[in-house]
């Protein structure tokens, strides 16, 4: 898997998912730590300026000047967000296992810096009427409901060290 892009998205995150929510750590844990990798090759970089400056200045019609976001694919979003709705190992925040929960940990964070370099509005809007969720809104969703509002207080850790 080269950094700059994933050759079969769908079929890649399909043969990770039962290894990710596999119950036996052994298998898992190598699992888990491939996510950072994979989420930063779905959403590659599009350029070295836009790593340094992720904002472009454009001037805008009533002069000011306005940020504007690198574009990225729809098909970009689209796999992203279907990564993180299948991979994304926030029952494993509160493993016993503390390796299974660094790498767990991690995987959240490069989820989260993935959805930023597409924006926090990408993938979102109304589609058809129905008010459709994008990767980073589907990301802090799930964090505050499933990490902040855990009954497991490693899990509520976890997050809280994500923010970091």
């Amino acid at each position: 898997m080269s950094p700059e892009q994933v050759d079969q998205p769908d079929q890649l995150i399909q043969s990770l998912k039962p290894i990710v929510h596999s119950q036996n750590a052994h298998h898992a844990a190598p699992a888990i730590a491939v996510l950072p990798r994979l989420f930063n090759s779905l959403v590659p970089h599009l350029a070295t300026e836009a790593e340094s400056t992720p904002l472009r200045r454009e001037p805008s019609a009533s002069s000011s000047v306005a940020p504007t976001l690198p574009h990225h694919s729809p098909a970009t979003i689209s796999h992203l967000k279907q990564a993180l709705v299948a991979l994304l190992p926030l029952d494993r925040l509160g493993d016993t296992k503390e390796r299974l929960r660094e790498v767990a940990r991690e995987a959240v964070v490069s989820a989260g810096r993935a959805s930023l370099r597409l924006g926090v509005k990408a993938g979102s809007g109304t589609v058809g009427g129905k008010e459709r969720e994008g990767p980073w809104a589907y990301l802090s969703r799930v964090v505050e409901e499933s990490g902040f509002s855990s009954k497991n207080s490693k899990a509520r850790e976890q997050v809280s060290r994500s923010g970091r």
